[in-house]
């Protein structure tokens, strides 16, 4: 009898479990149906990717969508809280954050050194990448700096994915270099001539210009100029007002020449870039403008040193333009077609830079600087001019 207690004592406690783990199983098995996962589980890296883009519930709704962090390759676990019938549940999937964008390196066609330089073609060429803080850059093929010949090679840039780009160009290694530096300049008879109707010239000026007449300037039809407001002293270091920013802004709007102003950067991260911002603001309380605030950013010879990718590059930049306008200023991006195209990605307006006579940027562009050997009337030596497509 006590025998039969038992056993049937075994068989409530067995009758129990089994019950409790088909409910569990019930429930697991329904919950996979409650939702779908998208079949994309790669994600390019810095993609803009919501929780909702890649996960449905079916007859309920996520409790909380998210963006997705995608800012660091490898796999990531995600994990959400849905509700169907006011009962929460919880879902988890992998996703893996991809790199698939080439690096970039601004290599020209050919290269002219005298014999004997001492140089370093990995040092002498830009090269970056959206992702990779340092790719590999090299150079492949042979070469000899003593020796005189056209060495055709091919530099080489590497990022951690492992995404390749090759540029072919020449090094021409010469006894003596006759090519001239010194450009032409370009008469005011031709800037004038080369006007497109729907823009206007525009000149950007700073201390190296010197003694500037505006008067003169005004009285040839330059009614825009940008003019440089400051520039940060060195890596690492502060700002300083352009020694002749003061006279120049006073007398150009005196002579009714409407203005922006530029500030030179070399910062590195976006706490650096802020306090830019903040200084252009403060040096700028005096004085109302008409053009926009110009971020030029050029320090693609130390790239390097400063130890950043594109992107972080595109975030401190945007960190000062998003401060400045939300300062009630207008805001502009300098830079040269080559980094427009392969480094900056930023929703601002674009001054180029392009010194061509037909540019083949096809990005939108709100002011473009076409040559830096100008001659205006009132200024000694050569100057920077633009169109400016005001109309």
């Amino acid at each position: 009898m006590k025998n039969k207690k038992i056993i049937l004592l075994i068989l409530v406690v067995l009758s129990i479990l089994l019950f409790t783990l088909f409910i569990l199983f019930k429930v697991i098995n329904d919950n996979s149906k409650d939702y779908k996962i998208s079949k994309k589980k790669e994600i390019e890296v810095y993609s803009s990717v919501m929780l909702s883009d890649l996960v449905s519930i079916k007859n309920g709704t996520l409790i909380e969508d998210y963006k997705i962090d995608t800012t660091k390759i490898g796999k990531e676990n995600v994990e959400f809280e849905y509700c169907i019938n006011d009962e929460k549940y919880k879902g988890n999937f992998d996703i893996e954050i991809i790199d698939n964008v080439k690096p970039y390196a601004s290599v020209s066609k050919i290269y002219t050194y005298v014999i004997g330089t001492n140089f370093n073609l990995e040092d002498v060429i830009f090269c970056g990448d959206n992702y990779t803080k340092n790719p590999k850059c090299s150079v492949m093929g042979e070469y000899d700096i003593n020796k005189p010949n056209e060495y055709k090679l091919t530099y080489k840039v590497e990022d951690e994915s492992g995404n390749i780009s090759e540029y072919p160009f020449t090094l021409k290694v010469v006894e003596e270099n006759i090519s001239s530096s010194q450009k032409n300049k370009l008469s005011f008879s031709e800037i004038k001539s080369r006007l497109p109707e729907n823009a206007s010239l525009m000149i950007d000026v700073s201390k190296w210009q010197g003694e500037i007449n505006w008067k003169k300037v005004k009285e040839n039809g330059i009614n825009f100029a940008m003019i440089r407001l400051g520039t940060q002293i060195d890596i690492g270091k502060g700002s300083k007002i352009d020694s002749y920013f003061e006279k120049n802004i006073k007398e150009a709007k005196e002579n009714d020449i409407k203005v922006g102003v530029y500030y030179f950067s070399y910062a590195r991260d976006e706490k650096e870039a802020f306090e830019q911002a903040l200084w252009v603001v403060d040096a700028l309380k005096d004085y109302e403008l008409d053009l926009p605030i110009a971020f030029d950013w050029e320090c693609w010879s130390l790239f390097k040193e400063f130890n950043i990718n594109f992107y972080e590059l595109n975030l401190l930049a945007n960190t000062f333009l998003e401060k400045i306008k939300d300062e009630n200023y207008k805001t502009i991006l300098y830079s040269s077609k080559n980094y427009l195209e392969n480094v900056w990605d930023l929703k601002h307006d674009i001054w180029l830079a392009h010194y061509t006579e037909n540019t083949t940027y096809q990005g939108n562009k709100t002011m473009w600087q076409f040559t830096n050997v100008g001659e205006i009337p009132g200024i000694n030596g050569n100057v920077d001019v633009n169109f400016y497509y005001n109309k």
